[in-house]
């Protein structure tokens, strides 16, 4: 972390300007070594870059507290390069009159707070945290998510003693900062502050940095925020999903999961949520959300909802982070049993992520010996075999929603309008209902007969992949999904085949998959479903769910409409991922 000695502070409408005190040098070199050489008589002043005030928007504000004296110590962080978050920590003093003319005096407009009362500026005092914080409480509910649960102390009592008491109007400057900093741009969604957080750490997933990742670009952010931090290290597989499903009281417990990893902890968590023995599934999977720390090869759920795979970027959306609900799928696969003569039973498979057979499977799965080079393993694989033009016949079918471009352009406009005036329901109880550790699928599991509303893929034998999932981003320069919608109802679905495909337009294929634009191409089958049935061949091949290995047998999968929960940057709440360009 980086520190600063002594600013001048004042609250504005975007966040807090500062400007170094005079007699006080930053922590930045280039001040320093300017404030050393303004000294002497034969230099001329600082440069006028070095005066001007320095903005921390509220949305970087991690937390304040009281300092000596009429001072008070704010935690933020700073954009130092390209998507890339550096903590620093700084002790401030609030003024009416800074010295500088540039910034008028602006008093606090109230149209974004949860509290409506009018806010006054305050007179130039120092701000504290005052004791009556750990009094305050919570209610943890969210007009957009339709329920509201317990209440929970906004600050512990343990912590705020440990903070200097505060008096009159400098408490009145940092509630105001910490309003401003823990409520959405909305202004109708109150962030979580101080954040239960258990943290999962696979030190073995992807490129094997786990464990760095998360020392180094996130355990200070949390620390700064005063986040309650639980962390375990996963020690062999499965282990995250016995966590999920056997510690008890999981859902008072904590806020929020961290999965440090890559996509193969979420799965873990997700399926380990249901699998509980004590009734507490359903609650902890639309209502406990989870996050991802990105620390593997793929990373799509951290790059969907921030922009990108910056380890700093996503641990500054865990702590400003809310919930947002969003589908989940269903998989049903049939598995043999030990005793003779006897059925068949139905394995159930809740995917977060995606589904692939075909030439995608044997990218991700046949790559697993190049797991060190991170990324960069898919776009080999995929390019080998999909240039191979290797056919994968199989039987498929499949419930549409949407089929042709414009139908789903207008699906996702419509969806992406209404969202953000009424968020979806959490979940549809017709069409997900829990049923004892597993769920009840809509429309019947893989050893019943094919509804007879589904329609065959034609042209089977000649499948050169499918994709399916919920994420726009399966890597960090990959979207698969553009038109990818958080909790619509569907599962977007991709096919190709070998035979309508040349060399040329393969290639073209595969260079277009960083912007989307695959999904305009007349070769390429992109829709939007409500299920499919997937029959493959007997003979050996991979079948990769969620990036994991299942066994190369049929299988079913529907959507579970918004059975899940995320934690997510404010700003990607309301009914979309990041911007695609759809």
């Amino acid at each position: 972390m980086e520190t600063t000695v002594l600013y001048s502070a004042k609250l504005v409408e975007s966040g807090i300007e500062i400007l170094p005190k005079s007699g006080s040098t930053s922590g930045s070199p280039a001040t320093k070594l300017f404030s050393c050489f303004a000294k002497l008589p034969f230099c001329s002043p600082q440069p006028a870059s070095l005066n001007k005030p320095k903005l921390i928007p509220f949305y970087h504000v991690l937390w304040v507290e009281a300092a000596r004296e009429n001072l008070i110590t704010i935690n933020y962080v700073e954009e130092t390069s390209k998507d890339v978050f550096t903590p620093f920590s700084a002790q401030l003093e609030f003024f009416n009159n800074l010295g500088y003319d540039d910034v008028q005096s602006l008093s606090l407009s109230t149209s974004d707070m949860i509290n409506k009362e009018p806010i006054a500026m305050p007179d130039p005092m120092i701000a504290t945290v005052t004791a009556k914080q750990s009094e305050l409480t919570l209610r943890r509910s969210d007009e957009s998510l339709g329920h509201s649960t317990h209440l929970r102390p906004l600050v512990s009592p343990t912590s705020t003693m440990a903070m200097l008491p505060a008096t009159g109007k400098q408490a009145d400057i940092i509630n105001i900062i910490l309003t401003r900093a823990y409520t959405a741009p909305n202004g109708t969604t109150l962030i979580t502050r101080r954040k239960r957080l258990l943290v999962l750490i696979n030190p073995h997933g992807g490129p094997g940095r786990a464990r760095t990742i998360y020392k180094e670009s996130c355990e200070e952010f949390l620390e700064l925020a005063h986040c309650d931090v639980t962390v375990i290290e996963t020690t062999h597989r499965f282990h995250a999903l016995e966590l999920a499903r056997d510690t008890p009281y999981i859902y008072d417990k904590y806020d929020g999961i961290v999965c440090c990893s890559g996509d193969g902890i979420p799965h873990e968590v997700l399926n380990g949520f249901r699998a509980r023995a004590d009734g507490m599934g359903e609650t902890c999977l639309r209502q406990l959300p989870i996050c991802q720390l990105p620390c593997g090869s793929g990373n799509s759920m951290a790059v969907s909802v921030n922009g990108n795979s910056s380890a700093t970027k996503a641990a500054l959306a865990i702590i400003k982070g809310v919930a947002m609900p969003i589908d989940l799928m269903l998989m049903t696969q049939a598995e043999e049993t030990e005793q003779e003569n006897s059925s068949p039973v139905v394995k159930e498979t809740l995917s977060f992520l995606s589904q692939s057979f075909g030439t995608i499977a044997d990218a991700d799965l046949g790559t697993e010996p190049l797991r060190w080079m991170g990324p960069t393993r898919f776009t080999l694989g995929a390019l080998y075999f999909t240039l191979s033009k290797k056919r994968y016949p199989c039987d498929v079918y499949v419930k549409y929603r949407h089929q042709d471009r414009d139908a789903i352009k207008k699906h996702f406009d419509n969806h992406v309008q209404n969202k953000v005036e009424n968020q979806q329901q959490f979940m549809d109880e017709k069409n997900y209902q829990l049923r004892g550790t597993g769920v009840a699928p809509r429309f019947g599991t893989v050893l019943d007969p094919v509804p007879e509303d589904w329609e065959q893929l034609p042209e089977g034998e000649n499948l050169s992949l499918l994709y399916a999932g919920k994420f726009p981003y399966v890597s960090a320069d990959v979207m698969m999904f553009p038109a990818s919608l958080p909790s619509d109802g569907t599962i977007d679905l991709f096919v190709t085949h070998a035979h309508k495909m040349s060399a040329v337009q393969s290639l073209g294929m595969l260079l277009s998959l960083e912007d989307g634009s695959h999904a305009d191409r007349d070769y390429v089958q992109y829709s939007k479903v409500e299920g499919y049935r997937l029959v493959p061949p007997k003979n050996a091949g991979h079948l990769s769910i969620d990036g994991e290995s299942f066994p190369h047998t049929p299988f079913q999968v529907e959507i579970l409409g918004a059975a899940g929960c995320l934690l997510v940057p404010p700003e990607v709440s309301k009914g979309k991922f990041v911007e695609t360009g759809f």
